[in-house]
């Protein structure tokens, strides 16, 4: 027997940042008549967005022409050209996995306008707030006025406006940072080639050696990975060794960690319920929280002796880990429980350490009588089990 599913106008799936036909869907505007006067966004870095899907269902939607950010006070900026690929409709859904993007979102809380071809049907986010997740070691690109090598160099704030030179070597650096062996940054940028050679970009430790990959740009988005060698104070870099007339938008060099926030990676290897993950799919939630607190539960199994002492035959102790949100939508309690289901799970800490994720518990608290926001609490390992057993061996 063949199932056949009918489906309706578009579903929301309550992923990281949900999509709505309708804005009186949104969590601040249902909360709105319970007294919840304010936005209570979700967070998300400047160079993404928290990605997205919904089920086309019957609005045979067909496909997105434009993309908006909507602010608080409700003026609207066009995104659309921020898209590498807007997003996409497959297996009658649409979603976005949260690509980088053309150019940089300006700081603020928004929600998305989505508008379809012919503008059939509009679409509405929940809000986010776009801040500097990750930190910025390069606020000037010319750092050092006095050592510049190109005939014309324009900045204007992070941004290398005109970049000109006529023949031979050229460079200019930024300002200083400091750097451990295996730091990792990430330039993200949008580079517009005039004519001529593009830049080259690299780590130097003034008067000493270059201090990581030697990376030549590209025409358009650059998202570029760069790794230290070694330890020191260095600038960040760029060259050419040719006729050159390039620009750029707003330039980041961002470690990647957050300092601030801890970064929750969660996807399945094949699809969720109404979750598509086959193509690829991956969720991420940025969020600040108390210092995580450990515990040390034993699970202790032995016998009594003769003598009624308890003796050991096997006992196994793990690390758990506790870490508290501050008050989040009440669609994120679903995603969070949610999360328990997927088969990857990865945390990044404030230090920069990715680990697996294993046996998270998700527990929730409503914030106040009503329950449109909440705090959540996640209880974790990272599989660091110690075990004692009948007999003992040494390590090799």
């Amino acid at each position: 027997m063949t199932l056949i599913v009918i489906a309706n106008n578009m579903k929301t799936i309550y992923t990281t940042l949900p999509i709505y036909n309708k804005l009186e869907k949104q969590c601040f505007r249902r909360g709105y008549a319970a007294g919840h006067d304010r936005v209570i966004p979700i967070t998300c870095p400047r160079h993404r967005l928290p990605s997205f899907q919904w089920l086309d269902g019957d609005d045979n939607a067909n496909t997105v022409i434009k993309v908006e950010l909507i602010s608080e006070a409700g003026v609207s900026t066009d995104i659309t050209t921020y898209f590498s690929a807007l997003p996409l409709l497959v297996n009658d859904y649409f979603y976005y996995n949260g690509d980088s993007l053309n150019y940089l979102l300006p700081t603020g809380v928004y929600y998305l306008k989505i508008t379809t071809y012919a503008d059939t049907y509009i679409y509405y986010s929940e809000w986010f707030q776009v801040t500097c997740v990750y930190e910025n070691v390069m606020y000037n690109p010319h750092g050092t006025v006095s050592i510049v090598e190109y005939d014309t160099l324009t900045v204007s704030g992070g941004a290398i406006t005109s970049a000109v030179n006529a023949a031979g070597a050229a460079w200019c650096q930024s300002n200083s940072f400091d750097v451990k062996t295996g730091d990792t940054f990430k330039l993200i940028t949008y580079l517009t080639l005039n004519s001529g050679e593009l830049p080259t970009v690299y780590l130097l430790e003034i008067g000493v050696v270059i201090r990581s990959n030697i990376t030549q740009m590209v025409s358009g988005y650059n998202e570029i990975s760069l790794t230290a060698t070694g330890n020191g104070t260095v600038v960040f870099m760029f060259t050419n060794t040719a006729a050159a007339d390039w620009e750029t938008a707003e330039i980041l060099l961002q470690r990647d960690y957050s300092t601030k926030y801890l970064i929750l990676d969660f996807y399945n290897t094949c699809d969720l319920g109404d979750l598509l993950y086959h193509h690829g799919f991956t969720q991420t939630l940025w969020f600040e929280s108390e210092p995580m607190e450990n515990s040390f539960p034993l699970d202790d199994k032995g016998v009594e002796n003769g003598e009624g002492r308890f003796v050991r035959t096997f006992g196994r102790q793990t690390k758990k880990y506790l870490c508290r949100t501050n008050l989040v939508p009440d669609y994120i309690a679903e995603v969070m429980h949610r999360a328990k289901l997927h088969d990857t799970i990865t945390l990044t800490n404030l230090f920069g350490d990715v680990n697996d994720v294993y046996n998270l518990e998700i527990e929730h608290q409503w914030n106040g009588t009503d329950k449109y926001y909440a705090t959540i609490d996640m209880t974790f390992d990272y599989n660091e089990a110690f075990v004692v057993a009948g007999c003992c061996n040494n390590m090799v």
